[in-house]
């Protein structure tokens, strides 16, 4: 069974790695990715900033005890709205794991939020 659960402080190389992972798989898809952004500085310091920010919305995915995917989201504002919003800035599933619903319960989980 799969378990939703925040991203922790201590985390930031895990949700590196997860998200270089996901980035290997995806570059068949989008030619456009920096392979090297996730592992480097830039992706660090997004991760670092993503599991500080007290309105962000880091979610992980585990399947006993093996991280699987992640969601990143964070609130967004418009004047002219009466609903609140959430933008999601970075998803992944591990390969082996997608279809299987991962995405679909990271994504609720991040409304619930």
């Amino acid at each position: 069974m799969y378990k939703i659960r925040s991203a922790k402080k201590d985390e930031i190389k895990v949700l590196q790695k997860l998200n270089q992972e996901v980035f290997v798989d995806n570059q068949k898809y989008d030619p456009d990715l920096k392979m090297n952004w996730a592992l480097g500085k830039e992706g660090k310091k997004y991760f670092t900033n993503l599991v500080n920010n007290p309105n962000a919305c880091c979610l992980i995915a585990e399947n006993k005890d093996k991280m699987i995917g992640y969601i990143a989201a964070v609130p967004k504002f418009f004047s002219y709205r009466k609903s609140r919003y959430l933008e999601i800035e970075n998803m992944g599933i591990l390969p082996s794991f997608q279809r299987k619903g991962t995405g679909t319960m990271l994504i609720n989980k991040c409304l619930d939020w």
